[in-house]
């Protein structure tokens, strides 16, 4: 058992007893107190014709005589080492008995002489030197050969710790195994290969890896002629996690493996060939199980597997590709998805008998019915197109159980009841069938099924042009007025029956007169474009949908067009030839038509002018005179209002708020003009910069009217483009190589 791990349950089936059961009788109990319950085997004594149930306990081993199924009675308890993992199995009368809990205080294998019971006592058995020891195993396994294999778990070979598969031979001396050899694995649970249970037959070695390893889930393949040096034959993905443990069919050609996983099926693989290896199953008690399998069993082609909180399930896989549940027992009927209920059953006894070590009820003995599946399988086609049909629901009318066919069309189910049996077959698009088949145990009765597509019916009118032919969807040419019936398959096979009504149209000429626009095309009733004059032959359909021969007789007229250009200021209205008006700049064009009636071009580009209305703050220096925007000069400080007019004849208002500056705010300045050896021209945005002699300027600062800097510049070009001023007047300041500093004056308008 898996020591991480959830579990889930379903509870079907009605009650027997106090238990749900089916195909299982009740024969007696025995509970423990105190400890609960782990893995199961059995022993049949056959010189005193009896039976004991080896029950694996949190404290050690139970033996309990079973032989009187109605009255168990604990004969024997092997102490052992507290905790939950304990199993055992046996060769000849010995029983070997491994547990999984401490490593440190090791109890190793307990190995004990059945032919004592009750006297005697278990012997341990640890391995033949420290650096080939067993401290403990999670599971253990014994082959058809006297080979014990002791798989997970905590060992050393050579002085390397493993949890692997240890090897030992039983036959020389079965209470002192001589050790063979391993197959070798880094220690720890999560390692590559830890091995939580292995089966093995006719030399070939099973192992369950129920640690997934790059997220593939694998069992792999051993060659153990040589068990000295076992060889990995291949390593196989499963698609389902937590491979717990398998069992071969009793022809060795199919393995059996469960997944320790709630609402994981049983998988069986066709092993026959090592090197192709395919699932050719998978099952469930029903659909809608959501337990855990956790450890199968194969007797007699009939498989039974503990199944935690379900119990215990009977199945029979005499047909491994169709394996069928035939019975169950529930020790715990009222409890789901737990991890609880059946840890292991034993199915071996002579008498046949099955007991079962319910984790916290104890120990059951039951009776399983062994009866025969009574199996229906076939091949179900579209009846037309006989292709096989995949996801066909096949389905017992009065159960539950369905199952849905193959790719390749192929249905296996079937049922431990026999007699005549009602199924369905059902698939979208298809008519459901209900068929009758009698079903006999043992019995696997092929039957085929042909499953005819929901035909469709249609109506269709169509209308002809005299002495057209048409072709009905039979394939038949018709050329007269009627209705017509066809039947056929439509390729995707499905019937189709399609009624044709057929009615007839005349054909018509004319000519038609008309003229176009020179430069210009025309559009024939055809919907071809012309843009000549001619005349053309052209075909369309007549109102009732058949050639209709047009002549059309086209002349060219004449077209024309004109230009307006108009100025307006800024808040003026111009009104549009349209009639409406418009207050911005734009490109208007308006078609008219001449008397010709074709179309007349009329182009109006409308030009706004700005009217401004500036305020601009300035400065002289006391003494100098100023000139106004309208030529006036003032050397007085205050606030002048002057109205011009531009080139377009739009007013505009500019207004100087003139202030007078006392030269000594500035210092470093050369205050006579005449001595100004710099010339400042600003246009469009670009300030260039004149000299009179060869001075190189160091440092340009540019200052607005009130003397704050809104520039700066360390050895500027000549040319600078300053795009970002505002509107206003400023004052360059510049620093000369020769430290002299220089002054002038810019406009921005």
């Amino acid at each position: 058992m898996n020591k991480k791990f959830f579990i889930t349950t379903f509870i079907i089936v009605v009650s027997s007893h106090i238990f749900a059961q089916y195909n299982f009788q009740f024969l007696g109990k025995k509970t423990y107190t105190g400890q609960n319950l782990s893995g199961s085997w059995g022993w049949n004594d056959t010189i005193n014709n009896k039976e004991y149930a080896l029950v694996g306990t949190t404290k050690g081993l139970s033996i309990v005589d079973i032989t009187t199924p109605a009255n168990p009675v604990e004969v024997k308890f092997i102490n052992g080492k507290q905790g939950t993992w304990r199993e055992c199995q046996t060769y000849k009368s010995y029983a070997y008995i491994t547990q999984d809990n401490d490593s440190a205080n090791s109890e190793g294998v307990l190995i004990y002489d059945l032919r004592q019971i009750p006297n005697g006592k278990a012997d341990t058995f640890k391995g033949t030197t420290p650096n080939n020891y067993i401290a403990r195993s999670h599971s253990l396994f014994i082959d058809e050969k006297g080979f014990l294999y002791l798989n997970g778990g905590d060992a050393r070979v050579n002085g390397t710790r493993t949890n692997g598969v240890m090897i030992y031979d039983l036959k020389p001396n079965p209470m002192k195994p001589t050790y063979v050899g391993f197959t070798q694995n880094l220690f720890g649970t999560g390692a590559v290969n830890y091995v939580h249970d292995c089966y093995v037959r006719n030399d070939t070695m099973f192992q369950a890896h129920i640690y997934n390893t790059n997220n593939i889930s694998r069992f792999s393949v051993w060659d153990v002629r040589n068990r000295s040096n076992p060889i990995k034959i291949q390593d196989f993905g499963t698609p389902y996690p937590a491979v717990h443990n398998m069992w071969l069919s009793d022809n060795s050609k199919t393995l059996f493996v469960t997944h320790e996983q709630f609402n994981m099926p049983i998988e069986a693989y066709d092993i026959s060939d090592l090197n192709n290896i395919h699932q050719i199953d998978e099952f469930k008690i029903n659909q809608t199980n959501e337990e855990i399998a956790h450890n199968v069993h194969v007797l007699n082609d009939f498989i039974y597997s503990s199944y935690y909180s379900d119990g215990v399930a009977l199945f029979d896989a005499s047909d491994p590709t169709n394996v069928i549940c035939v019975g169950y027992y529930d020790t715990q009927p009222g409890v789901t998805r737990a991890y609880s209920g059946v840890w292991g059953a034993f199915g071996f006894y002579k008498s046949g008998n099955m007991t079962l070590s319910d984790m916290t009820k104890g120990l059951f003995v039951v009776k399983p019915t062994y009866i025969r599946a009574a199996r229906i399988q076939g091949i179900v086609t579209d009846t037309n197109t006989t292709q096989e049909l995949a996801g066909v629901k096949i389905s017992f009318v009065d159960t539950a159980i369905s199952i849905l066919t193959t790719i390749d069309g192929v249905y296996k189910t079937g049922s431990v009841k026999s007699g005549i049996t009602r199924f369905k077959a059902e698939k979208a698009g298809y008519i459901t069938k209900f068929f009758n088949a009698t079903l006999v145990n043992g019995v696997t009765l092929t039957k085929n099924i042909q499953l005819r597509q929901i035909p469709i019916y249609i109506t269709q009118r169509v209308t002809l042009c005299d002495g057209i032919t048409y072709t009905l969807p039979d394939g038949r040419n018709v050329t007269s007025a009627g209705s017509y019936t066809s039947s056929f398959i439509l390729p995707s096979g499905k019937d189709s029956i399609i009624t044709t009504v057929i009615t007839l149209k005349n054909k018509s000429t004319s000519t038609l007169y008309t003229s176009f626009c020179s430069s210009t095309n025309y559009t024939l009733p055809s919907g071809k474009v012309v843009t000549t004059a001619s005349t053309y032959s052209d075909t369309i359909p007549n109102t009732s949908g058949c050639d209709s021969i047009i002549t059309v007789a086209l002349t060219a007229l004449p077209t024309s067009s004109a230009l307006i250009i108009a100025d307006i200021c800024d808040g003026e209205t111009y009104r549009l030839p349209n009639g409406g008006s418009t207050t911005t700049s734009g490109i208007f064009n308006y078609t008219f038509q001449n008397s010709f009636g074709c179309d007349s071009l009329l182009t109006v580009h409308v030009y706004e002018h700005p009217v401004f209305d500036i305020t601009i703050e300035d400065s002289i220096y006391l003494g100098d005179v100023y000139t106004l925007p309208n030529g006036n000069t003032t050397s007085t400080q205050g606030t002048y209002i002057n109205n011009l007019q531009s080139v377009f004849g739009c007013d505009s208002a500019i207004t100087i708020d003139l202030k007078v500056l006392d030269t000594t705010t500035i210092t470093d300045i050369l205050n006579n003009i005449n001595d100004i050896q710099l010339k400042f021209v600003l246009k469009n945005n670009t300030l260039q910069i004149t000299s009179k002699s060869n001075i190189t300027i160091n440092k340009l600062i540019i200052y607005n009217s009130i003397g704050t800097i809104e520039r700066s510049f360390l050895n500027p070009e000549n040319i600078l483009f300053l795009p970002d001023l505002a509107k206003g007047i400023y004052i360059i300041q510049v620093i000369t190589n020769d430290n002299k500093a220089y002054t002038g004056k810019i406009s921005i308008f």
